[in-house]
């Protein structure tokens, strides 16, 4: 057992950040979470819930974990597989104090032409509407 990775668990679901909702995907398993995260007010992810597994290794603090998203998400930081850029992931702290930083940050960092961002920006906003009414959506249906 991961003594600081327990104390996490507990904290994060005492106290419950903003947007943010984690649990386990098997009681029996400390070190794989569950998360929900709702899309955070003014970014393009605005009122979207986005799914993710997020996986610890058994030396946590010392390696981060890996996340791997579920649901559909549009994010430069997110490969099309659903797992999240390792350079978002450090510190990891950013992640369990700020989770919404995995649905924010991205892109408004990267130089985009305004015919580009548009594009990204419609994708997003389909995505995030097809979110709150079908859990099952995939944009290759769209």
């Amino acid at each position: 057992m991961n003594v600081a990775l327990s104390i996490h668990l507990k904290d994060l679901c005492k106290n419950p950040v903003d947007g943010f909702s984690v649990g386990l995907v098997d009681e029996s398993n400390l070190f794989e979470w569950s998360v929900t995260i709702i899309g955070p007010p003014d970014t393009l992810y605005d009122g979207g819930f986005f799914n993710a597994i997020m996986t610890f290794p058994q030396n946590y603090l010392n390696s981060p974990p890996t996340v791997r998203f579920t649901s559909e998400i549009w994010h430069p930081n997110v490969y099309s597989e659903g797992k999240v850029c390792i350079s978002i992931l450090h510190p990891l702290v950013m992640i369990l104090m700020d989770t919404s930083s995995l649905v924010s940050a991205g892109p408004q960092s990267i130089q985009y032409s305004s015919s580009d961002f548009s594009l990204f920006s419609d994708i997003v906003q389909t995505i995030v509407v097809a979110s709150v009414l079908d859990s099952t959506f995939t944009l290759s249906r769209y």
